[in-house]
């Protein structure tokens, strides 16, 4: 059993808080996204990478993000960017997601 001050306690707390409540508007966010597929310029954002690399990433045999070709336009699965991120956050909760 760890012993903690008072201090560190409060400071858990609130570093616990602040992630819950960046889980919970990630949930809202997903919750309100009705369409299942994104285009490119909205992957990008969500993953955070560059072109380069999310051409890279799809293409990589056993890669989370699922896509697909609708004429010349690249559709992305939106839950699979989203596992995409969580597989490489290190942290426990996950990262904060981009606003469009």
């Amino acid at each position: 059993m760890e012993v903690v001050t008072q201090r560190e306690f409060r400071e858990f707390l609130l570093e616990h808080r602040t992630q819950m409540r960046q889980v919970t508007r990630d949930l809202e966010f997903m919750k309100s996204v009705t369409v299942q597929d994104v285009g490119t310029e909205m992957a990008l954002r969500i993953t955070g990478i560059s072109l380069s690399s999310l051409t890279r990433e799809r293409d990589r045999p056993g890669t989370l993000i699922k896509w697909k070709k609708d004429g010349k336009t690249c559709l992305y699965d939106i839950w699979s960017l989203k596992a995409y991120n969580e597989s490489r956050n290190m942290e426990p909760l996950p990262q904060t997601m981009r606003a469009a």
